[in-house]
Order: C-alpha cells, then structure tokens, then sequence
C-alpha cells in the first residue's frame, strides 16, 4: 500500500505545496473500509496508508511515488508503466552483466524498503537474450532466488513448423503486436471495399496458422473457433458497435 507520508514528502519535492497537498492530505487521512457479504456488513476498519481503488486521482498519486525509482539504478536501464516494471544491460560478458544487475536489484530492494512498497517476488523472473546455450546465472530479489524463463525469441523459433506448446504465448503477441494494428481506425475504414479489407483477413489466417501449426489446408473455421479468434469483419462490426451504441 502506498506510504501516505512518503507521498506527502515527495509532493513537497514535486514543488506541490499550499491547497493541493492539503487537500490530497486530507483526501489520504481517516479513510475507512468495510466488507460485504450478501446482506452483513463486516466492522469498519481505519486505513492508515493506499489510495482508494478506481478513484481518478490515485493513478497520478502512484506515478509520484515511483518517479524517482530509476534515480537508484547505477548501471541498468529502466522500464515502467503503473506497477510494472523492467530493468536490463546488455554486454558480452555474462558474469559482468549478472555482477551490475544483481547491484541494481539490492539497490531497488533498498529504495522499497524506503519508501514502503513490496516487490512481489513470485512475479519478478530473469529473461536471457543470448545465442549461447547452457548459460546458468543465478540473480537475487532479496532472500528469493529469480526464476529464470524462456525468452520471446525461443518462442518464435518455433513458427516455421508450428510452437504448439507456445500457442497461447504466440496469439499473445498476435494480439498485441499485430491484431490492435488491424483495429486501429477500424471504424472509419470498414466503409473500404471487401477486396480491400480481405488482405487484413489474410494477415490473422496467416497469424492462426502459425499459432497453431497448422498446415495450409487446414479450415480457416475450425481455426478461429479453436483460438477464440473471430474473422475481422464480425470484430469490426463489434468494436464500431461498443464505439457507437454502448
């Protein structure tokens, strides 16, 4: 749960001061909560830290908590978005590689311990991007030693003959890499005529067949009800209708 004092401190330092932090002070102070099952009500409960789930300000409260998270890296670089996150370097040397990230994650344990948040370590994993075999490093979050799993492009050696073991890990980059391209913009473009739009079709027949691993002759059909994957113009008509009627 977010440190409200913490949050307070690091406001100051945003240059945030006089009404605004008093009233995201007070927005922060007494809050209560209870529990609700069927008809009974559990006791209330006073909650001394957190920002209340699904309010429009609480996103941009966590935002200023964590802004200053790549300020403790020394060597690696850095991603985010919301809660998420990814640190990385790339080198020749392994054992140099394992010696700087494993510093930026005591680093990163120590900025937590900080300022009051938890890395859950069930969700935290060690990914190698190499073309080396039998490379064992071992990294650690705290007392936990990191999984270490199987990077994206392993997953996509295997689509020349069909990853069937991956599938579910190739239509997830389907969709987020190709399918929300074939989206965008589809209700002003669906008015194109159907010679048009069939080579968007072809893309996702392509792209089910290659999560899959099925060969050409195999029924488009049976394809997209296996994935879950219905053909583009029956999703288009069901996105111009969540835009338009919902």
């Amino acid at each position: 749960m977010l440190w409200k004092h913490g949050l307070l401190k690091k406001m100051v330092n945003f240059g945030i001061k006089g009404n605004l932090l008093a009233y995201v002070n007070n927005y922060l102070t007494s809050r209560t909560l209870q529990v609700k099952i069927n008809n009974t009500f559990s006791e209330t409960y006073f909650v001394e830290n957190g920002t209340p789930q699904g309010s429009c300000i609480s996103p941009t409260l966590f935002n200023i908590m964590v802004n200053d998270l790549s300020t403790c890296l020394q060597d690696c670089e850095i991603s985010q978005f919301a809660d998420d996150g990814a640190i990385w370097k790339s080198g020749s040397c392994i054992k140099f590689l394992q010696k700087k990230i494993q510093l930026d994650l005591d680093n990163i344990c120590k900025w937590c311990s900080t300022w009051g948040f938890k890395i859950s370590p069930s969700k935290t994993v060690a990914m190698i991007f190499t073309r080396r075999n039998n490379i064992n490093i071992s990294l650690k979050l705290g007392n936990h030693t990191l999984e270490k799993v199987i990077n994206c492009m392993r997953v996509l050696t295997g689509t020349r003959w069909g990853a069937t073991s991956n599938t579910l890990s190739l239509r997830t980059i389907y969709i987020s890499l190709i399918r929300s391209k074939l989206d965008y913009g589809c209700e002003i473009y669906n008015s194109a005529s159907f010679s048009t739009k069939i080579c968007l079709d072809k893309i996702q027949n392509q792209a089910l067949r290659i999560c899959t691993g099925s060969m050409r002759s195999a029924s488009l059909k049976a394809l997209q009800v296996e994935m879950g994957d219905p053909p583009l113009e029956i999703r288009r008509q069901s996105l111009i209708a969540k835009a338009f009627f919902i």
